[in-house]
């Protein structure tokens, strides 16, 4: 993943879950929460205070960084059935 977009990446990677979980959930959406530099603000963006200004034992303070919050899709690869075209009746 050598200079690609951290988000591109993300988005672009198959679902890795268990596969006792991927039989329990035929749909999936994952939750992706990045910083808000790294792509589109298309999406529910919000504030955390969790950058460090100080480390200060006396006058420790953070500041707020913008974030952004989205839903992918997550491709099921257990339940993805092949049709078929087996007629049972032929057989009658």
């Amino acid at each position: 993943f050598n200079n690609q977009n951290p988000l591109n990446v993300l988005k672009s990677m198959d679902w890795q879950a268990a596969e006792w979980y991927q039989r329990k959930h035929c749909n999936f959406n994952a939750e992706l929460i990045y910083d808000a530099n790294l792509g589109s603000k298309d999406n529910f963006t919000f504030q955390i205070k969790d950058n460090v200004e100080s480390f200060d034992q006396r006058n420790r303070s953070h500041n707020y960084r913008e974030v952004v919050s989205t839903y992918i899709p997550m491709k099921n690869q257990m339940n993805s059935h092949a049709e078929t075209t087996h007629d049972i009746m032929s057989n009658i």
